[in-house]
C-alpha cells in the first residue's frame, strides 16, 4: 500500500536510540576521563584528547537527531498526502452517482434527437 510509513517510522525512533547511546557512551567516557587521578602532562593530555571526542561524538548525537527529525517531517508529509489522496477518492466516489445520471441524461436526449 502506498504510504506505508511504518518503516520509516522505525528507522527514525532507530536513530533516536542509537543518538541516546552515543551520548551515554560519550558522557561516562568523559567521566572516567576527568576522574582519572593521573596529575601529569601526560594525563592533563589525555584528559583534553578525550574530552575532544567527547565533543565529536556529541555533534554525531546531533546529527543522528538532527537526520530522525528530518525522517519524521517527511513521515508527516507523506500523512498529509495520503489524508489528501483519500479525501480527493472520497470527493470522486461520492460525485460518481451524479456524474452517472447526468450521462445518462445526456445519452437519453442523444437518442431522443436520433429517433
Amino acid at each position: 500500500m502506498y504510504g506505508d510509513t511504518s518503516r520509516i517510522r522505525a528507522r527514525s525512533a532507530a536513530l533516536r536510540t542509537a543518538s541516546a547511546t552515543l551520548r551515554g557512551q560519550a558522557g561516562a567516557a568523559g567521566a572516567r576521563a576527568e576522574a582519572c587521578a593521573w596529575s601529569s602532562a601526560a594525563g592533563e593530555l589525555l584528559r583534553s584528547r578525550v574530552r575532544s571526542l567527547v565533543a565529536e561524538l556529541v555533534q554525531h548525537a546531533r546529527a543522528l537527531d538532527a537526520a530522525a527529525d528530518a525522517l519524521d517531517a517527511h513521515v508527516r508529509a507523506v500523512d498529509d498526502s495520503v489524508a489528501q489522496i483519500t479525501a480527493a477518492g472520497q470527493t470522486a466516489l461520492g460525485a460518481a452517482p451524479a456524474l452517472r445520471a447526468g450521462l445518462t441524461r445526456v445519452a437519453e436526449g442523444v437518442a431522443a434527437v436520433a429517433r
